[in-house]
């Protein structure tokens, strides 16, 4: 059995920014296995922040599309691998002009060597 992590990140995207955030990087010599993530939206985003999990050119978190939300949280239970070296990152778009939003994210998993 491998060390099991869980990396905990807040998002804060400007008001109509899109980009991406460095979250974790996995070791080197070690592969990580997920095996759960959570999202939240909080109150107040309505629906106008968008943000996913991409490792790579590889979306994990969704596999398709964007999460978005307002007070909303999400629960991802399908494990994914990552490989040695690989950086996750969130992926946000903030569609409102006017106000910075955020989202919770927490990663959990084993990193196997």
């Amino acid at each position: 059995m491998g060390e099991e992590v869980s990396i905990a990140h807040k998002l804060t995207a400007p008001a109509g920014a899109s980009g991406e955030e460095d979250i974790y990087e996995v070791p080197a010599a070690g592969k990580m296995i997920i095996t759960h993530v959570f999202m939240h939206f909080p109150t107040g985003n309505e629906g106008n922040l968008q943000v996913k999990l991409v490792a790579g050119l590889r979306d994990l978190y969704p596999t398709h599309g964007y999460a978005s939300g307002d007070n909303t949280p999400y629960n991802f239970w399908s494990k994914k691998e990552v490989l040695s070296g690989s950086v996750i990152k969130a992926k946000y778009i903030n569609n409102d002009d006017s106000a910075q939003h955020d989202c919770y994210i927490l990663i959990e998993g084993v990193i196997e060597r």
